[in-house]
């Protein structure tokens, strides 16, 4: 009985450790357990961490977008590069203060490798010949 709670306790300090270090491109959520990927901190949408501290707005003010990624105007969510400027393909701006489609910001915007620079930033699709 004693060699089964002694792995019983192991297995959980074992996993107990693991969860605490995050992989490569995530980030540990205010739990000091969970982890998340970068990308989805402060992104606007629902919350990843089960304790909600990757939307929370004291978080977000102070979160430094990860490469690919820029903050809306309000500093309080990282959008990825390909939607600034995109024309609102999906019929909404994707900062929920509209800043990634104002056309003070769009007029002077270099569209990302990859993209192109008309009215607006598209995708380059590849040419197949």
């Amino acid at each position: 009985m004693k060699q089964i709670l002694v792995i019983i306790l192991l297995a959980i300090a074992t996993h107990t450790a693991h969860a605490e270090d995050c992989a490569e491109g995530s980030t540990k959520c205010g739990d000091g357990v969970q982890c998340v990927s970068k990308g989805d901190w402060c992104d606007g949408g629902e919350p990843d961490c089960d304790d909600g501290s990757d939307e929370a707005e004291s978080v977000c003010k102070d979160y430094t977008c990860p490469t690919g990624y820029k903050k809306c105007a309000d500093g309080l969510q990282c959008i990825d590069e390909g939607w600034w400027c995109d024309g609102i393909e999906d019929g909404d701006p994707d900062c929920d203060d509209g800043s990634d489609e104002a056309e003070s910001v769009c007029k002077d915007y270099t569209c990302p490798t990859g993209y192109k620079k008309g009215s607006i930033c598209l995708h380059r699709l590849p040419v197949y010949s």
